[in-house]
């Protein structure tokens, strides 16, 4: 019991921890803001952000970034997703 207990109080202190950082990078993706990949290349500029995604035009086309992939390193905003994924979302 004593296991469970510190197990879920774990995972409630790094929730706590972690949602900050997720709120900040979602609060920084705003229109004209750049975007990069999880392997630090250059995606794009963000054009619009609506309904839980960010816009991005990469390669000459229209993407749609999850904001809840993005995070906020270094004064970039960063998505969990490498270059070849982003690829291959529409």
């Amino acid at each position: 019991m004593r296991l469970l207990v510190s197990s879920v109080s774990a995972l409630l202190a790094l929730s706590a921890l972690t949602t900050p950082v997720a709120a900040l990078a979602q609060a920084s993706a705003k229109n004209g803001v750049t975007m990069y990949s999880s392997d630090g290349k250059r995606l794009g500029k963000i054009n619009r952000v609506a309904d839980g995604v960010a816009t991005i035009i990469f390669d000459s086309r229209f993407v749609r970034v999850p904001l809840s992939s993005l995070t906020d390193s270094d004064g970039k905003l960063v998505t969990s997703l490498d270059y070849a994924a982003v690829r291959k979302l529409k």
